[in-house]
C-alpha cells in the first residue's frame, strides 16, 4: 500500500496548517482527531528523509517540523486521550535523521537546542511521573526509544572535549541530553 502524499513536502506543509487549526478547537473530539492525525502523519511521513529539491522547501520543511513539534508539545497539557498521540508524534518527529539539521537550518542553533531540550524535558517528565496514564507513559517511553535509536547528530559548531560529552553537555555530542536515557531506562527497572 503506497501513500501518495507521504513524500510530498508541500502537501505536508499544507496539512500541518489544517492540523494546527484543528488542534486548537474547543471540542475534545476535534482535538483528538487532530492529534491522532498528527501522530499518523509523523509516523508515515518521510519528508525529511527525502532531500528537498530546493532551499525553499528545505527551509519550510524545517519550519514545519518546528510547528509539528510545538503542536505535539502543546498536546501534553491537554486531555489524557490527546496526550497519547502527542507523545507518539514527538517520538516520530524527533527521531527522524534530519530533524536537527532541518530545524537548525530554518531557525538557529540556539532555537534548535531549545526545542530539543523542551522535547527531552516533556518526555522525561511524563515517563518519571505517575500522574499520567499507563498509555501516555508507554507512548513517551516509545518516543524516547525512537530518539535513543539515533546516532546523535552533532549540532554544527559544537566540539567534543574527549569525554563523550559535547559543549552543550549532551551524551555522544548530539542534540539530546542524558535525561531521556536516564528516565527511559529507569522506567523499565
Amino acid at each position: 500500500h503506497v501513500e501518495p502524499y507521504c513524500n510530498d513536502v508541500q502537501f505536508i506543509i499544507k496539512v500541518s496548517d489544517a492540523l494546527d487549526r484543528c488542534s486548537r478547537d474547543p471540542f475534545i473530539a476535534v482535538r483528538l482527531k487532530a492529534f491522532l492525525s498528527l501522530a499518523h502523519l509523523c509516523e508515515r511521513c518521510f519528508m525529511i528523509a527525502q532531500p528537498a529539491q530546493s532551499e525553499y522547501l528545505r527551509h519550510h520543511a524545517g519550519l514545519t517540523l518546528v510547528r509539528l513539534s510545538d503542536m505535539a508539545l502543546r498536546s501534553i497539557n491537554d486531555h489524557d486521550k490527546v496526550r497519547v498521540y502527542g507523545a507518539r508524534a514527538l517520538g516520530y518527529l524527533a527521531s527522524a535523521q534530519e530533524f536537527v539539521t532541518l530545524v537548525q537550518r530554518s531557525t538557529s542553533t540556539a532555537a534548535t537546542r531549545q526545542l530539543c531540550a523542551r522535547i527531552e524535558c516533556e518526555l522525561s517528565r511524563i515517563i518519571a511521573s505517575a500522574d499520567y496514564s499507563v498509555k501516555v507513559r508507554w507512548n513517551a517511553c516509545h518516543a524516547a526509544k525512537l530518539i535513543l535509536g539515533l546516532a546523535p547528530p552533532l549540532i554544527p559548531g559544537e566540539a567534543e572535549d574527549g569525554t563523550g560529552k559535547s559543549a552543550a553537555g549532551s551524551v555522544g555530542g548530539g542534540a539530546w541530553g542524558p535525561q531521556v536515557c536516564k528516565y527511559h531506562y529507569a522506567s523499565f527497572a
